[in-house]
């Protein structure tokens, strides 16, 4: 029981407060060039002066809405 509580804090410090490495950061920027919702979540990411796997989730979830409503207004389907 305790080393599944261990490992759980070990992993939650991880996602949270250890820096991604420079390919994640160079495809924080490439998603931050999808719209406006992904260029937002990547100024917030870095406002704390470093990019963790949360603030990655955050972008690729916001990156991921700015290409759904480019699709929606170009009316494609797939």
């Amino acid at each position: 029981m305790i080393a599944l509580a261990s490992a759980t804090v070990t992993g939650l410090f991880a996602i949270y407060y250890i820096p991604v490495g420079s390919s994640e950061e160079r495809a924080a920027t490439v998603l931050s060039k999808t719209g406006p919702q992904g260029q937002a979540a990547y100024r917030d990411a870095w406002s704390d002066g470093r990019l963790t796997r949360a603030d990655m989730y955050e972008i690729r979830d916001a990156s991921g809405h700015d290409i759904d409503n480019w699709v929606d207004m170009s009316g494609r389907t797939s």
